[in-house]
């Protein structure tokens, strides 16, 4: 089974509206428009946070924060267009063939560099999935969505606030416990296996039995049926 979009949209940090706009000179841009009076307090909070952490990162496989503007109560985040879509929307359209060996290792040391990228600035993602990571038309990776980001003091620094999306958390996420870089890790090796196989690596009809098969490591590899 699979959560409902409502248990799905529990988890997600704030709702705003994407726009994609063509500057002088030909370029696309990404606007993302939020709607701040919509926002209680601490997600305003969380939509200040993605800013200031975008602002400092700098890397190919990063997605690039241009500026940010107010219009009354209205923030709007510039930021790069990414014109392939996510790596969520690239699994689906697979339509259960494999990816090629390369193809995986490509990905796999994209999404590593973008990862070793933050940590080393002390930035913890806690929020990688397959649909925060975007791609270009020729396959260039970018992660995105830094809205749960947090800077960390140093690599012994541990986080407590339970965020992220259901089918990647790590289990100490799930039990409520104390976590650092490695939850980082270990998302990123459920976007692996979900590159690998097309499927999710832990999946239940509603979140609670997630992290139980989460917390017991209760998964399996499924014989593979595609073409």
């Amino acid at each position: 089974g699979t959560l409902s979009k409502n248990d799905q949209h529990l988890f997600q940090p704030f709702c705003c509206r994407i726009t994609v706009f063509c500057l002088q000179d030909n370029s696309l841009v990404v606007w993302k428009e939020v709607d701040l009076n919509s926002l209680s307090e601490k997600t305003r909070r969380d939509v200040m946070n993605e800013i200031s952490i975008l602002s400092m990162l700098e890397h190919n496989n990063i997605i690039a924060y241009f500026n940010h503007f107010m219009d009354k109560n209205t923030l709007l985040i510039e930021m790069e267009y990414c014109n392939g879509g996510n790596l969520n929307d690239k699994i689906i359209q697979q339509k259960g063939k494999l990816f090629s060996e390369e193809i995986v290792i490509w990905y796999l040391y994209q999404i590593t560099s973008a990862v070793a990228y933050i940590h080393k600035a002390g930035v913890i993602h806690r929020d990688i999935k397959t649909l925060n990571i975007f791609l270009t038309k020729t396959n260039l990776m970018k992660l995105g969505d830094y809205g749960l980001a947090k800077k960390l003091d140093s690599e012994f620094s541990m986080a407590e606030t339970c965020v992220g999306t259901p089918y990647y958390m790590s289990p100490e996420l799930c039990q409520g416990a104390k976590y650092n870089f490695k939850s980082d890790i270990w998302a990123m090796g459920c976007v692996l296996f979900e590159v690998l196989t097309l499927r999710k690596t832990f999946d239940a009809t509603n979140p609670l039995n997630l992290c139980v098969k989460i917390v017991q490591g209760n998964w399996k590899i499924q014989t593979h049926t595609g073409c």
